[in-house]
């Protein structure tokens, strides 16, 4: 059994590798399918400017992008990792470079990374040694009557 699974690993882990192979984008192809809508969403909004890192924008609700601390107001940006709509929104508007501000787990070369190392194949010896039966211990039977264990009576003081 341990060994099918390891079987199974290790042909996954060369699918999934050579699959990644031909990626030539920053981002994995479902993170940049992602980022482009995130980016088409965003685009009726203004971002206005607070201050060197800190941005305004307007959109239903108002959200506030700090692209220093990576976090927004509406909070998607903290709990997956992944710039929400409004962080887009704002990284396009100032020309910046999106993908910096990207999780290093929706990276192309970290998915790589992670599926790079090899699970090897082992061979098996084609023989096995004969093996020792061990059998159970030899028992002779006594000669006679075999002995009962009797119950001791009370002695009476």
């Amino acid at each position: 059994m341990i060994d099918a699974i390891r079987s199974l690993l290790m042909l996954q882990m060369c699918l999934r590798y050579d699959t990644a192979v031909p990626w030539h984008t920053e981002l994995c192809p479902l993170a940049e399918e992602r980022y482009g809508a995130l980016v088409q969403e965003g685009r009726t909004w203004l971002p206005r400017k607070a201050s060197e890192s800190v941005y305004e924008v307007l959109s239903e609700p108002v959200a506030v992008v700090d692209l220093l601390n990576t976090s927004c107001s509406c909070r998607m940006w903290q709990i997956s990792g992944f710039p929400c709509a409004h962080a887009a929104c704002v990284l396009n508007k100032a020309n910046t470079e999106g993908y910096n501000y990207v999780e290093d787990y929706f990276h192309v070369w970290s998915y790589k990374q992670s599926y790079a190392k090899a699970i090897f194949p082992f061979a098996r010896p084609i023989a096995d040694p004969p093996l020792a039966v061990i059998g159970p211990p030899e028992f002779k039977p006594k000669r006679g009557r075999p002995k009962t264990k009797r119950i001791a009576s009370r002695v009476r003081a």
